[in-house]
Parts: C-alpha cells; sequence; structure tokens
C-alpha cells in the first residue's frame, strides 16, 4: 500500500497545482498563464481542495489498478487537462476552447505509446463523442430555441472520447452525464446556479473520464 500512498499525494499535490490553475485561468487567460505562477494564492480555496482530492483519488486509483506504467504516466498527463477543466466549468460554467483540443491532441499523441488505445481507437472515439454531443447542442435549438448545453461541452465529449477510445466512449459520455446532472442538483439546492444556467455538464465529463481511464 506505500506505492499507493505515495501516488495518492503526489496525485494531491499535482491537483493543488491544477487547483491553482482553475483559480488564475479565469482571471487573466490561458496566455498569460506562466507568468502567474510567480504569484501562487497562499489562502487555500474550494478549488485548490477539489483539485486535491480529484487528482490524489484519480492518480492513487489508477495506480492500484494499472500499476507503474506508461498507461499510469498517460493518466497523469490526461488529468493535466482534465481537473482544471473539471473544476473551471463547476465554478464558472465555462470551457475553454484550447483545453479541450488540446486534451483531443494529446489522446490521439499519448494513446498510442501505451497498451490500451489505438491511434484509430482514439480518433473515432473523438469523432463520435463530439458527434454525439454535437447532436444533442442542435437538438436542443431546433426542438426547444434553447442551448441545452454549451458547444464546449461538445468539445469536451470530443476529448474524453480521444482519451479513453472507441470502445469506451459510451460509458464515459454516459456516466459523465449522470455526474453532470447529479453536480446540477448540488449547485441548485445550494443556489449556486439557476434553473435557466447551464448544466455543468463538463464537470462530470472530466470526472467521468478520469474514473474511466483509471479501471480501463
Amino acid at each position: 500500500m506505500t506505492g499507493v500512498a505515495i501516488t495518492a499525494l503526489l496525485g494531491g499535490m499535482l491537483g493543488w497545482l491544477l487547483g491553482q490553475v482553475a483559480i488564475t485561468v479565469p482571471t487573466i487567460g490561458l496566455s498569460s498563464l506562466p507568468s502567474a505562477f510567480t504569484e501562487f494564492t497562499t489562502r487555500p480555496r474550494a478549488e485548490h481542495w477539489v483539485g486535491v482530492v480529484v487528482g490524489a483519488s484519480g492518480l492513487s486509483l489508477a495506480y492500484l489498478l494499472q500499476g507503474m506504467t506508461s498507461d499510469l504516466l498517460i493518466t497523469s498527463i490526461f488529468m493535466i487537462i482534465l481537473v482544471p477543466t473539471l473544476i473551471i466549468d463547476l465554478r464558472h460554467h465555462l470551457v475553454y476552447p484550447l483545453m479541450p483540443l488540446s486534451g483531443f491532441l494529446l489522446g490521439l499523441v499519448l494513446n498510442p505509446i501505451g497498451d490500451r488505445v489505438s491511434f484509430g481507437d482514439s480518433l473515432l472515439g473523438g469523432l463520435l463523442g463530439a458527434l454525439a454531443f454535437l447532436g444533442l447542442f442542435l437538438l436542443g435549438r431546433l426542438l426547444f430555441h434553447v442551448d441545452a448545453l454549451g458547444f464546449g461541452d461538445v468539445l469536451l465529449a470530443g476529448m474524453i472520447g480521444a482519451m479513453v477510445g472507441l470502445g469506451f466512449v459510451w460509458a464515459a459520455l454516459f456516466l459523465g452525464s449522470l455526474f453532470g446532472a447529479f453536480a446540477s442538483i448540488g449547485l441548485l439546492l445550494t443556489r449556486r446556479m439557476g434553473r435557466r444556467d447551464f448544466i455543468p455538464f463538463g464537470s462530470g465529463m472530466c470526472l467521468a473520464a478520469i474514473l474511466v481511464l483509471a479501471v480501463q
């Protein structure tokens, strides 16, 4: 269990840093992010603790199921995109297009290095995920004349499909939709979200992606 404890500690430290990213990006944007790390937020905030919990649990679960393998390293790299995207969407209901697009490309490049997902499966998973959520996006506009979800969620679905591959894309998106619904109920009950606000599908999808990546 020493390895699990070490990876949980490392995941928690990584999550804290990614929580800082989630605090900084909505304030200054992605272009100024490197210079912003000269001035860290010293007082712990909710974003830090969410990052710690998700980072520690995600990385330790991946180590427990995958061991010290290339898949664990790839999962860790994917989490660098997934965790701040999760926190920003949960907090601000925003998805910065550069983040899912970067994650999509990372999926295509890194997955063939491991033994889980081929390049073809990664590409098809990304395309199917994006097309499925694009269909929901257009259906909401056509039938209800409202955006049932943001276009950023379409990009996220493509990113997650590329990360988990064709064999797991439907499981990840279905599980992510459930997580997003649960998050919305919590935000509504705590009055941090109105009934006309976007459902934070992105947060749920990122959490589901981390879980699926860990158990693959």
